[in-house]
């Protein structure tokens, strides 16, 4: 247990918020699961595209 109260995404206390949890999974996914292009490339296609 020290070393998740020792992580960065821990706040002065060594506690977790709803948001820190939100954050750092959705860090961990896009490391697992990496997109092939950006949100902003896929909208620039999108609009190029109609």
């Amino acid at each position: 247990m020290d070393c998740i109260a020792n992580s960065p995404a821990s706040d002065i206390n060594g506690t977790w918020t709803l948001g820190l949890v939100m954050d750092y999974s959705r860090a961990l996914n896009a490391l697992v699961h990496p997109t092939p292009h950006s949100w902003y490339q896929r909208f620039l296609r999108i609009c190029h595209s109609s």
